[in-house]
């Protein structure tokens, strides 16, 4: 990896991937879950992007670039997508890891079982996003599915002085400026 690095972003054939979303899919995936079982016996018949870069802020924190855009501040059409997409129990592994799902008793939908638009992966992806990261704003897992940071810029959050913020104290960061990237 390199700090600093900066390099216009290569053209790739998956839609996920565009230079405002290179960070799309960079949340992380739990140590625990790679030992639920074995890798299935071939690979999901999808496609997932990959992010190129890795934006950290001055304090070398990570930044999810993509889930600061969208913020919290959703319209009601927005946050009705995102509780539709909630409930329909998608396996976040098999639709968003590049791996798949390693868990043969994954009690989650599968391509099998549904057929999940772009929008749909899109809010599932900002779902998995409020689920903490077990490293943090130090995780440098570009395949990373889970959050790093509150998206609240201040502490306590709104969500943590009603005690329902997922995120631990050392994970509400102040700092959401972009400064260098890790590639």
């Amino acid at each position: 990896m390199t700090m600093g690095q900066t390099s216009a972003p290569q053209p790739s054939p998956n839609p996920w991937y565009s230079p405002d979303t290179a960070t799309r899919l960079s949340m992380s995936r739990s140590k625990s879950s790679l030992s639920m079982g074995t890798p299935p016996p071939e690979a999901p018949h999808h496609s997932h992007g990959k992010p190129e870069t890795i934006f950290l802020n001055r304090n070398r924190e990570r930044l999810d670039i993509e889930a600061i855009k969208h913020g919290r501040n959703w319209d009601d059409t927005t946050k009705e997508r995102y509780n539709y997409v909630k409930g329909l129990n998608l396996c976040r592994f098999y639709f968003l890891d590049p791996r798949g799902c390693r868990n043969p008793n994954c009690e989650f939908k599968h391509q099998k079982d549904y057929s999940a638009s772009d929008n749909e992966l899109f809010m599932l992806r900002m779902l998995t996003r409020n689920k903490p990261c077990e490293n943090g704003t130090q995780c440098t897992n570009k395949d990373c599915l889970f959050g790093h940071h509150c998206l609240e810029k201040e502490y306590p959050c709104r969500f943590s002085r009603n005690g329902k913020c997922g995120f631990p104290e050392f994970m509400h960061i102040r700092d959401f400026e972009p400064v260098s990237t890790m590639v």
